[in-house]
């Protein structure tokens, strides 16, 4: 695999390439994602493409390392750690979120679906690379207030719950995200004013 040819291209380009295939990749799993329909979508040939990556196992490999990097780094250049309560680290979670699906609007989808994609050739390969995943994760809930909380009983339980929570008001607004007809601006606007409307009935059920 050519990995630095490829990450010379303009970012104009490489991000066509990039969402091109992850779109595929979400759409239709590994076995069943068609290498011609990533490169019409991306306007370029099926050679270049090989050109930079082998083989189409390679292609996905890469995609997932760099989906799990880029929301790593990212992500930490977000969220102030400093914050000890927990419901403002995902306050600002979701707003890495939204901004992040205007660039890469598949990124999030492309990563469950190769978590559960149990049925393809490297499924153990990915769940391998998942461990390094969860390890940059942990801080997020390290050295939180749980002061903060109206029980103390099963706080990680409690933690546990307001994640699956989000992650569901983050999967709504994803949806909505790909059918908008909005301008983005004007459309995260309402999205963020919904996303913290669910936060604060979160805070009040959880918190003292």
């Amino acid at each position: 695999m050519k990995k630095e040819k490829f990450e010379n291209l303009s970012d104009e380009k490489r991000e066509a390439i990039i969402n091109a295939a992850m779109n595929e990749f979400a759409t239709k799993g590994y076995e069943k994602a068609s290498t011609n329909e990533i490169t019409k979508a991306a306007n370029i040939s099926k050679g270049l493409l090989f050109h930079y990556f082998k083989n189409k196992k390679l292609l996905y490999l890469y995609l997932f390392d760099f989906a799990v990097d880029y929301l790593t780094k990212e992500f930490f250049n977000t969220v102030e750690l400093v914050d000890r309560d927990l419901l403002n680290r995902f306050e600002q979670a979701m707003n890495f979120k939204m901004a992040l699906i205007k660039q890469y609007p598949s990124m999030f989808k492309f990563i469950e679906v190769a978590y559960i994609d149990e049925s393809n050739e490297i499924y153990q390969e990915i769940l391998t690379k998942h461990e390094k995943y969860v390890e940059l994760a942990l801080p997020v809930f390290q050295n939180i207030d749980t002061t903060l909380f109206r029980s103390q009983e099963d706080i990680d339980k409690q933690i546990e719950m307001i994640y699956w929570s989000l992650e569901g008001v983050s999967f709504k607004i994803a949806k909505k995200i790909k059918s908008n007809t909005k301008p983005f601006e004007e459309f995260y606007k309402d999205m963020a004013d919904e996303a913290r409307e669910y936060l604060k009935l979160i805070r009040k059920i959880y918190y003292k």
